[in-house]
């Protein structure tokens, strides 16, 4: 972790940019190329498939699933994993510009959530772009990114964030949520329960989270306050509560989720507020 939190694990060697859900995937949303370079190498073909429920054999060598390589010169190169099968828009050889399409983001490889795996290298040696050739692994001492500035500005550093969050008139199903096939607001049901739910990324023990549901005119209908019981790289949380009248305000709900983290130097707050589906 180039903060040396807990935002990823020893020995990963890249940075991951990971898509909303499967729906997104499927919908389709592009790898770019970081930087002008010559494609040296591509792989595609590989099914898209999680690798929890694949035989590991079937990957070995070949973590990276579909993906390109770049050499940038200078002894430089980038390369970009896990593309979606048959996306892969490019050929060795062939000289590409920055922000060229390169493929589509995937779930080939060593993989459990749609991601683009971005590595990059200098002179074969593994760096990492928030902190520059000069750092090595360990804290301390004062990080050069290779980012450009306005891509570190987007890129700043959260040690927990909401990655998706949303309303739904019934108890919300994480894997149909993360699968993207979860119905928010279904038709018919009539006990006026209303549920919010969230996805985080980087969670930790201890972490409070706040589920806030207002009317059209903000008023609070519920809000409650539960504590994450333990760490995870991803952990999904919800909250619901009868809301008599609901199915009426089904237009005009919002929801608010915040995370809140103790810090030594203060408090640290993520917040997500969404509406409700026909809003």
């Amino acid at each position: 972790d180039s903060a040396c939190g807990a935002r990823t694990y020893d020995d990963h060697k890249g940075v991951d940019f990971a898509i909303r859900d499967f729906a997104a995937m499927r919908q389709g949303v592009a790898v770019l190329a970081a930087a002008p370079g010559i494609v040296v190498a591509t792989r595609d073909g590989m099914k898209d498939k999680n690798f929890r429920a694949v035989d590991p054999k079937t990957v070995a060598k070949r973590e990276c699933g579909n993906g390109v390589l770049l050499d940038h010169g200078n002894g430089w190169t980038t390369q970009y994993c896990h593309m979606r099968r048959g996306t892969v828009a490019v050929k060795r050889g062939q000289r590409v510009t920055a922000g060229q399409a390169l493929g589509k983001v995937g779930l080939s490889g060593k993989t459990t959530y749609p991601h683009v795996h971005f590595q990059t290298k200098h002179d074969g040696k593994v760096i990492d772009p928030f902190l520059g050739v000069d750092r090595t692994a360990g804290c301390g001492g004062a990080p050069a990114p290779i980012w450009t500035a306005d891509v570190a500005r987007q890129l700043r550093y959260r040690p927990v964030e909401i990655y998706n969050a949303g309303i739904s008139n019934y108890k919300p199903d994480g894997m149909a949520i993360r699968n993207g096939t979860f119905l928010p607001w279904l038709s018919g049901l009539t006990d006026d329960a209303v549920y919010l739910w969230a996805d985080v990324f980087g969670m930790e023990a201890g972490d409070v989270v706040v589920f806030t549901l207002r009317d059209g005119e903000g008023k609070v209908l519920f809000e409650q306050t539960r504590a994450a019981s333990k760490r995870g790289s991803r952990g999904f949380l919800y909250f619901g509560r009868k809301v008599v009248g609901s199915r009426r305000m089904q237009d005009r709900l919002s929801g608010t989720v915040t995370i809140k983290r103790r810090m030594p130097d203060g408090v640290y707050t993520d917040r997500r507020t969404v509406g409700s589906l026909a809003r």
